[in-house]
C-alpha cells in the first residue's frame, strides 16, 4: 500500500470495496519493516468524526477500520505502537498522555476490543452509540490544553487520573526523586478523586497518610479517618488491617494503645488470610492486651506461620513477611525459660538462628520494598545478634558433623523433591551435590536452602548444598555423575544403612555414621555454595 493509500485509510476515507479489503488483507499479511505513513492525531480525530456523524452500524467499523487497523503490520506500516502506551518520554510523566502517540495509542486500546458474542450484540447498533466518542473527544481536548501548560496544572478525565494515581503510587515504592511537578499533580488528583467518593483514591489517600510519602506528610489522624470511613462502606481487611497497627501503638491517642479495638480489627484480618494480622493478634494474645493472655495459643500460630514463611522466602518470595516472624520466634526464645510448661523453650543459639534470618530476610525484602518499620526490624534483629554473640560458643570447624542425614531429611520434607547427584571424592568418599526441584521439575523455578547453624554464626540462602559421607560403605551403588529425583530416604537398618528411593526404585544406598555439611565456602560451576 503507498502512502495515499494508508493516510486514506487511517483517517477512514478508504472505500472499502473488495479490491481495497484484498488489498489490506495482502499488505497485513506480509511484514513491514518501515514507516509508510505517519498516523497523526488528526487522522485519529477524523475517524472519530466520522464515526459521530454516521449512523453506520458498528460491526461495518469494525470490519473495515479497527480491525484491519489492530493488526502487527498495519501498526509498523503507520507508525504507532500500542506496546509503548509512552508515558514517558524523557519526562517522568506517569501514566499521562503526554505525545500524539500516547494519545493514540491510549484511544485505540479504549476502541472496544470485542469478541464474537459481545459482536454479534452490539454489531447492528449505530457506531457512534458503541464507541464513546464523547470521552475521545473529551481525551483530544484535555491534551490540546495540556501543551500550553505546567504539568501540575493538566487535566484529565477520571479514568486518567486513576491510571496516573496508580503509576505514582507504585513508583513511590521504590524511588525517592520524583519531580515536584508530578507530585503536585499526584496530590491534587488523589485528593480530588477521594472527594468523589472513589474508593481506590481514598485507599492510596489514606496509605500515603499513613505514615507518610513524599506527596503527603504523615497524620495519623487523618489515615484512621479515612480508613475507618472505608472500613464501615466496605469491611475492607486490608484497612482492618492497618487500623489495628493505628489502635495497636496508639498512633492516635498519644501512644496508649487501644487493645480492644486492636484485637477487633486484626481478628477480622486474620480472618480474611492477611498474614500481618495474624501475627499481630499473635502478639495480642501472647501479652494479654484486649484478650485472656496465652502463650502456647500465640506460639503456635506464630511457628506454623514461620514455617510457611521459610519455604515461601527459599522459593523466592523475598518481600515476604519471614523477618517479622523470625523476629517473634526470638521472642519467645529470650521470654520462656526451660522449666516453664511451654513448647517455645530454646537455648541461646535457637534464638540467635532467628536473629540471623531475621537480618538475611529483612536485607532481602528492603531491596525489593519499603514497608513501614523496616528499619525497626533490622536494627532489633542487629540488636539481638550482638546481644548474644557473648553467650555462645562458636565453632570453628569447617565441617558440621551428624551420625544421620538431618540436614538432608529436613530440606526433603519441606521441598518434597530434591535433585541429588553423587560424586566419588579422591580420599575415598563420597559427595553429594543437593538441590531442590520444583514441584513441576519443569517449571525452571526450583527455590533455594535457607541454611542456618547458629552454631557456627551461619546463615544464606544456598542454591545447592554439599553433604560428605565420611568412612562410608556402599549396598547399593549409583550411577555417579548423574543428577537423581530423590522422594524419599529410608533409614534400612539399625547400622546407618540409608537409602535414596526415586518413587518406587532405590538408586543408592550407603553405610555410613558420619554425615558432613561443609561451612567452609568453595566454588562449584561459578556459584558461591557450600
Amino acid at each position: 500500500m503507498d502512502r495515499e493509500t494508508l493516510r486514506q485509510f487511517a483517517r477512514y476515507e478508504l472505500e472499502m470495496n473488495e479490491e481495497n479489503r484484498r488489498m489490506i488483507d495482502e499488505f497485513t499479511d506480509s511484514p513491514c519493516d518501515e514507516v509508510v505513513y505517519q498516523v497523526t492525531l488528526d487522522d485519529l480525530m477524523a475517524v472519530i468524526e466520522k464515526i459521530d456523524a454516521s449512523q453506520e452500524p458498528y460491526n461495518q467499523f469494525f470490519r473495515d477500520w479497527q480491525e484491519p487497523i489492530s493488526r502487527k503490520t498495519m501498526f509498523k506500516a503507520l507508525g504507532v505502537s500500542i506496546a509503548s502506551g509512552a508515558l514517558v518520554k524523557g519526562q517522568k510523566v506517569f501514566g499521562l498522555l503526554r505525545f500524539e502517540e500516547d494519545v493514540f495509542a491510549h484511544i485505540s486500546m479504549v476502541l472496544p476490543k470485542l469478541n464474537s458474542n459481545e459482536l454479534h450484540a452490539e454489531e447492528q447498533k449505530p457506531a457512534c452509540l458503541v464507541v464513546d466518542t464523547e470521552y475521545l473527544k473529551c481525551l483530544k481536548s484535555h491534551y490540546d490544553e495540556n501543551k500550553t501548560k505546567p504539568v501540575s496544572e493538566w487535566e484529565y478525565p477520571d479514568n486518567i487520573k486513576m491510571e496516573f494515581i496508580q503509576e505514582m503510587s507504585n513508583y513511590f515504592e521504590s524511588h525517592q526523586n520524583c519531580p515536584e511537578g508530578e507530585i503536585e499533580l499526584f496530590r491534587r488528583f488523589v485528593q480530588e478523586m477521594a472527594d468523589k467518593g472513589d474508593l481506590k483514591a481514598k485507599r492510596v489517600l489514606g496509605a500515603n497518610y499513613y505514615g507518610g510519602s513524599q506527596a503527603f506528610p504523615c497524620d495519623w489522624d487523618k489515615a484512621r479517618e479515612i480508613y475507618e470511613s472505608i472500613f464501615e462502606e466496605t469491611g475492607d481487611p486490608f484497612c482492618a488491617n492497618d487500623l489495628g497497627y493505628i489502635y495497636y501503638y496508639g498512633r492516635c491517642t498519644d501512644g496508649v494503645p487501644e487493645s480492644e479495638k486492636a484485637l477487633r480489627a486484626f481478628a477480622y484480618g486474620s480472618a480474611a488470610g492477611i498474614e500481618e494480622s495474624a501475627y499481630k493478634l499473635a502478639d495480642l494474645i501472647r501479652t494479654g492486651r484486649g484478650i485472656k493472655q496465652n502463650s502456647d495459643v500465640a506460639f503456635n500460630l506464630i511457628r506454623n506461620m514461620y514455617m510457611d514463611a521459610r519455604s515461601e522466602f527459599e522459593a523466592g518470595a523475598y518481600s515476604n513477611k519471614l523477618a517479622d516472624l523470625a523476629l517473634r520466634m526470638a521472642d519467645f526464645g529470650d521470654e520462656v525459660n526451660e522449666d516453664d510448661d511451654i513448647d517455645a523453650y530454646m537455648t541461646a543459639a535457637d534464638v540467635y538462628g532467628y536473629y540471623l534470618e531475621a537480618k538475611l530476610s529483612i536485607e532481602k525484602r528492603k531491596q525489593k520494598l519499603k514497608y513501614y518499620g523496616d528499619e525497626v526490624i533490622l536494627e532489633r534483629a542487629e540488636a539481638g545478634i550482638e546481644a548474644l554473640k557473648g553467650s555462645i560458643d562458636f565453632m570453628e570447624d569447617e565441617t558440621v558433623l551428624h551420625k544421620e542425614p538431618i540436614m538432608l531429611d529436613h530440606f526433603l520434607r519441606d521441598a518434597k523433591v530434591l535433585g541429588i547427584t553423587f560424586k566419588k571424592t579422591e580420599d575415598d568418599g563420597f559427595k553429594l551435590s543437593v538441590r531442590k526441584v520444583a514441584k513441576e521439575e519443569l517449571s525452571g523455578k526450583t527455590g533455594k536452602f535457607l541454611v542456618t547453624l547458629p552454631e557456627y554464626n551461619y546463615c544464606k540462602l544456598l542454591n545447592k548444598i554439599y553433604i560428605y559421607l565420611l568412612n562410608a560403605e556402599v549396598n547399593i551403588e549409583p550411577d555417579y555423575d548423574k543428577e537423581y529425583i530423590i522422594t524419599d530416604i529410608e533409614n534400612v537398618y539399625e547400622d546407618y544403612s540409608y537409602r535414596f528411593m526415586s518413587g518406587d526404585e532405590p538408586v543408592a544406598e550407603f553405610i555410613c555414621e558420619e554425615w558432613g555439611y561443609k561451612t567452609l565456602e568453595e566454588k562449584d560451576n561459578f556459584n558461591i555454595e557450600i
